[in-house]
């Protein structure tokens, strides 16, 4: 009975010893376990805040994204508009522009025939100023017809004066000699 009992008493020993390792066992995987909890909760809470930070960074990206892309469109909106009144300007320009080439190309036109007209009339002036040099050649060859034949006139009239005063001359002589005849004639 007494080895009975020293042999339950070992077993119990035993059982108590395996049992306080086994608590112990149990014990330091609870401290672990309970170490990686609070690490855990403390990782949550790091990866909350971080998720908070970045939700906040997130809204304020957003935010900024927003205004940025309000002041793009109002920079495009006022560039648009921009762009609308130059070309307007542009295509008033070019209207004005193509008036005024049209209105050039008439008076290039008009020019031309002024100039033809003018070309027409250079063309007329160098004929009538050609007939006119022909007709002051023809002048001047009438001009010296006229002084030759004033000079052919003055020797004829000087040529019949001398013809008329030899003829009167003769004729003295004649009727001289006739008379003087006439007269010795009566004598006798």
């Amino acid at each position: 009975a007494n080895e009975k009992k020293s042999l339950l008493s070992t077993e119990l020993d035993d059982t108590k010893k395996a049992a306080s390792q086994q608590h112990e066992r149990l014990h330091t995987k609870i401290s672990s376990l309970e170490a990686d909890l609070l690490e855990s909760r403390q990782e949550e809470e790091r990866l909350d805040s971080a998720v908070k930070l970045l939700e906040c960074s997130h809204t304020a990206a957003l935010a900024r994204l927003e205004d940025e892309n309000n002041a793009a469109i109002d920079d495009l909106v006022s560039k648009k508009r921009e762009m609308t009144q130059r070309i307007e300007i542009l295509s008033t320009d070019i209207e004005f522009a193509n008036e005024k080439s049209s209105s050039l190309s008439t008076e290039l036109e008009d020019a031309n025939k002024a100039a033809r007209k003018f070309s027409s009339s250079i063309a007329i002036l160098g004929a009538e100023l050609l007939e006119s040099r022909r007709v002051e050649e023809r002048l001047a060859s009438m001009k010296t017809l006229e002084s030759s034949h004033a000079e052919a006139l003055a020797r004829v009239e000087d040529e019949k004066e001398a013809a008329i005063q030899d003829l009167g001359n003769k004729l003295d002589d004649i009727v001289e000699k006739s008379l003087g005849a006439m007269g010795e004639q009566l004598k006798r």
